[in-house]
């Protein structure tokens, strides 16, 4: 197979490439870290071994780490639902679903743009301009609902191009430039609101966004049809590695093993929200969404070259990749994501206001990112990752609330959890770059 010369990714973007280390340590070594015993090689200091063990231990992580966010977020449903048993009630999961929904589509474009190196605050504050111009130009203004969309998708995408023109054109941080574009932001939502500085959705097209369903039949049709679907994919990749049969076959197992578990979480899903009155549509488009990023991002030429900027922008850029495409395409994406949940989230509150976009939200999407297992730093991780972590948070948040824990409370939890999942992740992209200059 061609190989970019990218630290991490080879051609297809799935798989990690083998740095050629130098003063590797020796097969001894190697050999007791297969076997664990904790005893270090003849000729060899524990130093040797312990190095050893932890890049074991980075890359065993680095391959699982969402899978293990999953486990535990089932294991915090279980621990919420011992001490409340409302907690797993259909009722209240179908309100956790929607709860989550406006965050998630946020941290699908922040999950974009942490691909490519950058990070952004400004998703919230622009998803929140791009729904008062839309009520604002559907309800008050009386523009047909369509024209308002395009209008408002229009302005969210602008919004973060101007952005990303700055960090790539002008070369200020990401972080700077998107921070001054939240504080401008909040500037702007309360020039586009009215003088009562709100719009009120209710009884309009735009605040039915989130109370329009489909029968859940459509979810017990679609989860079976795209398990099959990547199963398929699954098996066909596992069968034509080069590796021993046996371990092709296990590994084939496993991941039609994850594939199954992921379409029995879809049609209990359907099966929750069929209670409740049916999926609502936010919810599919959620769906689709992550389903079309993690694609993109896995199968095409976009996609293997936003993950080479984000692990190592000198080399994207002598492979001849235009790196400040890469990430003006991320902030684009980013754009078209934060009104998506600008909007669900005005139908969710049945209004926008001069709270609507909310610094909170954006933090609750960088740290949904991160704790479902994508790199702060750039290069690793998948949009999946992005349902995972908002799940886990949401279930949390939805969890300490059933229990009666006041507000602050749940800000320090989030908070903790970030800081948590922040330092795990530096702590084995450490390992993982000591084992690359060995």
């Amino acid at each position: 197979m061609t190989r970019l010369p990218f630290r991490n990714h080879d051609v297809d973007g799935r798989h990690l490439v083998k740095a050629p280390e130098v003063g590797a340590p020796t097969p001894a070594v190697a050999s007791i870290a297969a076997s664990m015993p904790g005893v270090p090689a003849s000729g060899q200091t524990a130093g040797d071994t312990r190095r050893v063990l932890a890049a074991r231990v980075a890359h065993w992580y680095a391959r699982r780490r969402t899978a293990a966010v999953g486990v535990v977020m089932v294991l915090v449903w279980i621990l919420f639902d011992a001490f409340n048993s409302s907690f797993l009630t259909t009722q209240n999961i179908a309100g956790l679903i929607d709860q989550i929904v406006p965050v998630a589509v946020l941290s699908i474009g922040t999950a974009t743009v942490l691909l490519s190196g950058e990070i952004d605050l400004s998703g919230a504050a622009v998803g929140g301009v791009s729904a008062a111009l839309v009520a604002r130009l559907s309800v008050n203004a009386g523009l047909p609902l369509a024209l308002a969309l395009v209008l408002g998708l229009a302005l969210a995408c602008a919004i973060t191009v101007v952005e990303a023109l700055i960090v790539t054109r002008i070369g200020v941080p990401s972080f700077i430039a998107t921070l001054g574009g939240m504080i401008a932001l909040g500037g702007v939502l309360l020039l586009v609101l009215p003088s009562t500085f709100e719009v009120n959705l209710a009884g309009t097209s735009l605040g039915a966004i989130n109370t329009t369903t489909v029968p859940a039949v459509v979810g017990y049709i679609l989860a079976p049809a795209l398990g099959a679907v990547v199963g398929w994919r699954s098996l066909r990749q596992k069968m034509g590695d080069d590796m021993p049969r046996s371990r092709r076959l296990i590994q084939a197992g496993a991941g039609l093993s994850g594939t199954a578990g992921l379409v029995a979480i879809g049609v209990m899903t359907a099966y929750v929200l069929g209670q409740q009155g049916g999926i609502p549509v936010p919810v599919l488009v959620m769906v689709a969404l992550v389903i079309a990023g993690e694609m993109a991002l896995r199968r095409s030429s976009y996609g293997v070259h936003l993950l080479a900027v984000g692990g190592s922008r000198p080399s994207a850029r002598r492979a001849g990749i235009s790196t400040r495409r890469v990430v003006i395409g991320a902030f684009v994406v980013l754009g078209t994501a934060a009104f998506l949940s600008g909007l669900f989230s005005a139908s969710l509150d049945l209004g926008v206001s001069a709270s609507s976009g909310p610094s909170s939200e954006v933090l609750d999407a960088i740290a949904a990112v991160v704790v479902g297992g994508t790199s702060l730093f750039g290069g690793r991780g998948s949009i999946t990752s992005a349902l995972i972590g908002a799940a886990l948070i949401g279930s949390i948040t939805n969890g300490l609330l059933l229990l009666g824990v006041s507000v602050a409370m749940q800000s320090i939890v989030t908070g903790l959890i970030l800081v948590a999942a922040v330092s795990v992740d530096m702590l084995f992209s450490r390992t993982r770059s000591n084992r690359e200059l060995r």
